[in-house]
């Protein structure tokens, strides 16, 4: 017999925070869905569904961006933005 457990996160993220994660989307097939809480209002955030290895995935892509924007491409700001998605990430896996 086998059993195998398959977890499933779900994030919200802010706009902001979805811009930086959404080029990777082609590569990783996450789902994802916007929710706005209110018409008038023009801000939202964007609920997204991984399972463990998507979100590992992820990280690991998350990772080598942030090492080619330091090191290939020198822009230190982006590459922060970045790292502080990640150090969410970590942050709230851990609880």
């Amino acid at each position: 017999m086998r059993i195998n457990e398959q977890r499933t996160y779900t994030m919200y993220l802010t706009i902001s925070e979805f811009e930086l994660i959404q080029p990777f989307a082609e590569t990783i097939p996450f789902g994802y869905c916007f929710y706005r809480n209110s018409i008038q209002s023009e801000e939202g955030e964007y609920i997204v569904q991984f399972e463990d290895d998507m979100l590992d995935e992820l990280v690991d892509a998350l990772k080598d961006k942030v090492s080619y924007l330091r090191y290939e491409e020198c822009n230190r700001t982006a590459a922060l933005e970045i790292q502080e998605l990640l150090n969410d990430i970590y942050y709230e896996l851990n609880y």
